[in-house]
């Protein structure tokens, strides 16, 4: 199935930690501060309960991360490129990142477009700039809604948030 596809039946969504700290629920034109935990992901509607109830389920078992900023860096289309905050990768993250991605893949998610996640995941943040060795704490997983028109980039909606345990 193509990134583009939104047949009936399936639900198109990203996890993310909102760095905002949104209401569930939030609808937004451009999206929120967030750092994306895994790429874009397919999977039928009827399957969203397991979903979540797996994403809580990690969420009660992992910490609060603590994210670095490494300084700034570029994302996207090389025609159109975005400044970000890029955040060191952690053996923390990483290993939140990979449990999310391979659970949810024997969930029956889908991920079209793997090109930036396992060994090639580059945590970062498009919507601030923080100075280099600035501090955040990651304290959540969000699912946001993706927009269902195929040209158009971004998230729509912060639809659930399930919370790490603190630190």
């Amino acid at each position: 199935m193509k990134i583009g596809q939104n047949p009936e039946g399936i639900t198109r969504f990203y996890l993310a930690h909102d760095i905002s700290a949104l209401p569930v629920g939030t609808r937004f034109i451009k999206n929120p501060p967030h750092v994306t935990q895994t790429p874009p992901a397919l999977v039928e509607r009827a399957r969203m309960p397991e979903v979540e109830a797996f994403l809580e389920e990690v969420a009660a078992q992992t910490d609060a991360i603590a994210l670095r900023s490494m300084g700034l860096m570029f994302v996207g289309h090389r025609n159109d490129p975005t400044l970000a905050t890029r955040f060191e990768r952690t053996p923390e993250l990483d290993q939140l990142h990979r449990t999310l991605v391979h659970g949810l893949g024997k969930l029956g998610c889908d991920f079209p477009d793997l090109s930036f996640a396992l060994d090639k995941y580059k945590p970062h943040t498009e919507a601030i700039l923080l100075d280099e060795e600035e501090r955040l704490i990651m304290g959540n997983i969000s699912i946001h809604a993706k927009r269902p028109h195929p040209k158009i980039s971004g998230l729509t909606e912060l639809t659930s948030r399930h919370d790490l345990r603190t630190i």
